[in-house]
């Protein structure tokens, strides 16, 4: 897929008549975020490929190709519904009918085979939206300094050199305005603590290919300043290759497995062999939700959202530092003596970053009795954390 994304952004800037099309590939597989990001198994490849396709389809005039593209972002990843509508009405106010069945098509199709394999309409839940705040928020300027950073500075300052170029190929490149969108749109997410975004800087990964064709266009700029000093010309490239690629190649390494995830897996084992007749094994962290099928246990939907105190004998908690005090499963509620919870066994060591640095990363725990602690709300205990 990350390969498809470059190869698909490189035939995109050749129908651009950009020149030196072989810089582009290197632009943005030495972007640091996607250097390290592309490869994982993360929703931001498939989002940056099929966001990529349709802006490709789009420039030849197919639009039903187009079209599905944008539809089926918003089934990759929740910024994509933003995409999806913004085509739906564009499509719809140039009367090109193709594009806006292929818009609701793929939406369509997951929903109806939803409806008639668990009887569930997963588009119900754009009319049920639950923001949350226990991601946190930031400043309007927080992602200035990631996407520099991430996207690497040489790249960053080609882009700007290549706007005005850019800019002035509007009728064709106008599609590109989703890049900056995407970029505006967590800003906004992040700013007023909305859907989980947490500031994460992996979520704006999706944008390298924009980038990087802002960068081919800022080249085509220098090349313009230098058209009649060809040794400049060629200094400058020399320069431009070894910025682009050596910070990266020094300071950037692959997205790796987090440690946590085999203390998760040690956990869910221990209770495999220890605590294999438990009602129910409930936990905060979406990895062991799927990995273990969490999900797929009776009840599990409504006990998950429930309060300590009100979980039946015997079920088990698997606690984690990173997100059970953050959402239902505060330790400060299931370590005190008299909570009614037993520590079974821990694993793993928090690192120096981490708060309570040290400490274990996973515990388990067991309802052994009733709670005799006094109620304490919960949103005094989240202010604690």
């Amino acid at each position: 897929m990350a390969g498809g994304v470059v190869w698909i952004a490189t035939k995109l800037a050749a129908s651009y008549n950009l020149k030196h099309l072989w810089l582009l590939p290197l632009f943005i597989w030495f972007e640091p975020w996607y250097l390290s990001l592309s490869g994982a198994v993360l929703t931001q490849t498939p989002f940056a490929l099929v966001a990529i396709l349709a802006i490709y389809w789009l420039t030849r005039g197919h639009d039903i190709a187009s079209g599905f593209c944008w539809g089926y972002l918003s089934l990759i990843r929740h910024e994509g519904l933003a995409f999806s509508l913004m085509f739906f009405v564009w499509f719809a106010v140039q009367g090109r009918w193709k594009g806006i069945l292929g818009v609701v098509a793929p939406i369509a199709i997951y929903n109806i085979i939803s409806a008639i394999a668990i009887g569930e309409v997963p588009l119900a839940i754009f009319f049920e939206p639950k923001p949350t705040v226990i991601y946190g928020s930031g400043s309007l300027f927080h992602f200035v300094l990631p996407t520099l950073w991430f996207t690497g500075p040489m790249v960053v300052l080609l882009s700007f050199l290549g706007l005005p170029r850019l800019v002035r190929d509007w009728k064709f490149t106008w599609p590109l305005v989703i890049y900056p969108l995407y970029w505006l749109m967590h800003t906004i997410i992040y700013w007023r603590g909305l859907f989980a975004s947490g500031g994460y800087y992996q979520f704006l990964m999706p944008m390298a290919p924009g980038f990087g064709i802002a960068a081919l266009y800022g080249v085509q700029s220098l090349r313009a300043m230098a058209h009649e000093h060809p040794t400049v010309w060629r200094s400058a490239c020399a320069g431009i290759l070894l910025a682009v690629i050596l910070p990266p190649l020094v300071s950037t390494r692959p997205f790796v497995r987090d440690t946590m995830k085999d203390d998760l897996d040690a956990a869910m084992a221990w209770i495999g062999e220890n605590r294999s007749s438990a009602p129910i094994v409930l936990c905060a962290n979406i990895y062991v939700e799927y990995e273990d099928e969490l999900w797929k246990q009776e009840g599990y939907d409504t006990l998950h959202y429930t309060d300590p105190r009100e979980q039946a004998m015997g079920t088990i908690i698997v606690w984690d530092y990173k997100y059970a005090d953050v959402t239902y499963f505060l330790k400060d509620e299931l370590e005190p003596e008299g909570s009614g919870w037993t520590r079974l066994t821990s694993y793993g060591e928090q690192p120096g970053w981490a708060k309570d640095a040290g400490e274990e990363t996973v515990i388990v725990y067991e309802r052994t009795g009733p709670c005799t602690l006094p109620k304490v709300e919960r949103s005094d205990l989240l202010k604690q954390q």
